[in-house]
Order: structure tokens, then sequence, then C-alpha cells
């Protein structure tokens, strides 16, 4: 499928939800939204050119668990099993009519990767976003004096040469033309 939204923030509203496996074997939630308008500013909204069904993807593992989270936080579950999200279950809790913010982004296509395509998730107010620490060694202080050696040598420059003085142009006079020699 090629793009038809831009990428961006936009309104969309849940009409159909389900567990099912990926095709990795993961357990996964599909949504179904309809998309309603897209995100002009921060509180402002712009119509869409057609209100279209686009597909949400969540597989679920124990790397993914904590966005899941944010994602359900986001569709306002409320439930104490994930269970509940399946429509067959007793007690099934059914997000469809939620509306929910969602981003389209564009990536190329598993099949043919000249060909972009839309992906759509959740989207998070941005205080919610889950980051993950920045890992690795520490430096010690010899690595930072050896980098700002390194960072000195690259910042040396040439002494700054002064600008060549403008040389004066010539007059018309002085090289042979004369008012009868404009064409106009």
């Amino acid at each position: 499928m090629s793009t038809f939204y831009e990428q961006g923030r936009y309104v969309c509203k849940v009409t159909q939800q389900g567990m099912t496996k990926a095709s990795t074997g993961n357990p996964q939630l599909v949504l179904k939204v309809m998309v309603l308008e897209r995100y002009a500013g921060p509180n402002s909204f712009e119509s869409v050119p057609a209100q279209y069904e686009r597909s949400i993807y969540r597989t679920i593992t124990d790397g993914s668990m904590k966005f899941f989270r944010k994602d359900l936080d986001a569709l306002g579950f409320k439930g104490n099993s994930l269970r509940q999200l399946d429509p067959k279950n007793s007690d099934f809790i059914n997000l469809a009519g939620v509306e929910v913010d969602c981003l389209c982004n564009h990536e190329a296509d598993y099949k043919d990767s000249s060909v972009q395509r839309e992906k759509w998730s959740i989207a998070w107010p941005e205080s919610e976003v889950v980051s993950s620490p920045v890992e690795g060694a520490e430096l010690a202080a010899s690595d930072y004096r050896a980098l700002d050696a390194l960072f000195g040598k690259g910042t040396k420059t040439a002494p700054r040469q002064a600008a060549p003085k403008p040389q004066p142009q010539p007059q018309a006079a002085e090289i042979g033309i004369s008012d009868d020699d404009v064409p106009f």
C-alpha cells in the first residue's frame, strides 16, 4: 500500500480490536481506527481529505510491554487482564468508539523497498514518551583529557589573512564608451 495520509499526528476513533498472533508467533493487539482529523498545531486541527480506516499492530513481548502499557493508558483501558481485550472473552472491554491520538509515519515496504507505506501507532503525550537510559562504560578523566586534546587539534585554524582591497572600477570614459554606444 502506498501512502495517502501525510506523516504526522491525527485524531482517530477505534472501530475494531482483536488479539492475534504476529508472523513471529508473538501475541499482538490489532486495532482498526478511523482517521478523523489531523493536528495542525498543539490545539488546532484540520480536516483530512477522506476518512479511511487504518490498522495498528502492537506486538506484545517482554521488551515491548512498557510501550504496550502506554498504548493501553492512551486508550483508557482499565482492565486487569489482557484477556479483556479479546472480543471472545466474557469480560471483554470494547475500545470501539474511543478517540485516540495516533501517529502516521512512512517507511519502506518490506516487500518492495522502493515503495513507501504508512505505519500507524498510538501517540502518547510528550510528557509520557518512554526513554531508555544511555548505556555503556563511563569515561575517565584521562579519556576526557585525550578527547580535549583531539578536539583542540581539530579547531586550530590558519591565521586570518586580510581581505584584498577592492580595486577601483574603470569609468566609461576611460575605456572608450560614450553615450552613443548605449543601445537605448
